[in-house]
């Protein structure tokens, strides 16, 4: 099954997403920020689909994003963009992200992004 990559700073948003992906069958891994993301990227990972949000300490996922498509083997990952922050039009164009999902979000709009949206 395709492994998605969760990248959200607030723990319970973050352990809920897991959960709801992990019962539809799906691989998770989580992190609690773009910095932690990039060194789990860095060290092995390789997700087919990447949800980012992008207020997060540390690293944001504006600043994740840009290293993120550095990195050879990630320039193809679809990433959407989880945001409450009433940003998505503008992360759309500036990230090149395949999409969003706006929070708060139900589990079958969840669902539905991801299926939307993973590789074949």
């Amino acid at each position: 099954m395709a492994t998605v990559f969760v990248i959200e700073d607030d723990e319970l948003i973050r352990e809920c997403m897991l959960d709801m992906l992990s019962e539809q069958g799906f691989t998770t891994v989580g992190a609690a920020n773009g910095r932690d993301a990039l060194d789990q990227i860095r060290a092995g990972l390789r997700p087919d689909l990447i949800l980012l949000d992008l207020m997060m300490p540390v690293m944001n996922g504006w600043d994740f994003r840009i290293e993120q498509v550095k990195e050879p083997d990630q320039q193809t990952v679809p990433v959407v963009i989880v945001t409450g922050s009433g940003e998505e039009r503008r992360a759309l164009e500036q990230l090149s992200a395949a999409g969003t999902l706006r929070k708060p979000f139900t589990p079958s709009q969840l669902e539905e992004v991801v299926r939307r949206h993973i590789r074949s």
